[in-house]
Order: structure tokens, then C-alpha cells, then sequence
């Protein structure tokens, strides 16, 4: 019901007239007020959907970890020789002792030299012959 000029729409009864309804209350409404009273602590999130949200949140936090995965992946292709440099080279006599290796993500980016994925060290060492002895490649950045 709209109120309006001090009558209600579709009525003939003023404002006055529907409030000083001599039985109207708010309890003749059977049980509904007690109803009301008696859940006043319920919150939209109890009740079946609550397995649903949790679901869904179990799903959402593994976003995280999944590109942990794929940023392995990444480092994988880069280091099995695929869009890589190497630069930086540290020479003692002729022998290469060390050297930065920057990854890409594609082969624009190597051949601009530009957001490299990862950046690794490599160290070589020799015997008094001059023979390589061993090879590391550690990660840097």
C-alpha cells in the first residue's frame, strides 16, 4: 500500500484511519515475529551451500602451486636448450671458469634480450692438464 496526500492508494481510508486500527498489532501475525526473534544469529552463509563455497575455495587455493608447476616447466625448456644466452664469460687463460645464462619464455624475447624467466650461474672447473673436472649451473635470479 502507497500512502499519499494523507490517503492510501486504493483505499478510501486516510493514514489516520489505517493507524488507529483499533486490533492491528504486530503479534497477530501467528508465529512470524516469535520466528524471527528465536533466529536472530542466522547468517546467509549457513546451510547447504557451505560444502559448496568450501569446494569451490579447495579448487581457488590451488592456484598458487599450479604455477609454481608451470614456471618449473618453464625452467626446464630453458635449460634443456631452448631460448637461452649466455653471457658474462669470466676466462682464466683460455679456459671458461664462468658465465651468466639468462632463459626466455619464447624466442622474441631471447633475440631482444629482454624478460628473461630465470638467470644462472655456471661455473667450470679444470685439472693442472687444463681437463674439465666438473660443471655447475646454479640458479641466481
Amino acid at each position: 500500500m502507497i500512502l499519499y496526500s494523507g490517503k492510501a492508494s486504493r483505499s478510501n481510508h486516510s493514514v489516520f484511519d489505517v493507524w488507529n486500527y483499533a486490533t492491528r498489532t504486530l503479534t497477530s501475525f501467528g508465529d512470524l515475529i516469535s520466528s524471527i526473534w528465536a533466529n536472530i544469529t542466522r547468517t546467509l552463509t549457513l546451510g547447504t551451500k557451505d560444502t559448496e563455497i568450501d569446494a569451490i575455495k579447495n579448487q581457488t587455493d590451488k592456484i598458487s602451486s599450479i604455477k609454481t608447476e608451470t614456471d618449473k616447466i618453464a625452467e626446464i625448456l630453458g635449460l634443456s636448450q631452448s631460448n637461452y644466452r649466455i653471457i658474462s664469460f669470466t676466462y682464466e687463460g683460455q679456459l671458461l671458469k664462468e658465465s651468466i645464462m639468462k632463459i626466455y619464455g619464447n624466442k622474441s624475447d631471447c633475440e631482444a634480450n629482454i624478460d628473461s624467466t630465470g638467470i644462472y650461474k655456471m661455473t667450470a672447473t679444470y685439472n693442472v692438464d687444463g681437463k674439465c673436472t666438473g660443471y655447475k649451473v646454479t640458479k641466481e635470479a
